[in-house]
């Protein structure tokens, strides 16, 4: 499924898990598509397990998280 991109503020936010362009190309994931919209949800979730293990947890999803009560 893919979602629109939407700006938050001067970021743009893209992608079923809602990454900003920085963080996607950060970890790599341009090397699947430019932007995490473009992105299969495999390539999305690889990024994100990379995302969330170099983070120490959900805190790039703080929103999410809480809801679902996952912790770090």
């Amino acid at each position: 499924m893919q979602l629109p991109r939407r700006g938050v503020g001067d970021v743009q936010i893209s992608g079923g898990l809602q990454f900003d362009a920085a963080t996607w190309v950060a970890y790599g994931g341009d090397r699947h598509a430019p932007t995490a919209d473009e992105a299969t949800k495999a390539q999305q979730i690889e990024i994100a397990e990379l995302v969330r293990a170099d983070r120490g947890g959900f805190v790039a999803w703080p929103s999410c998280a809480r809801s679902l009560g996952l912790s770090d």
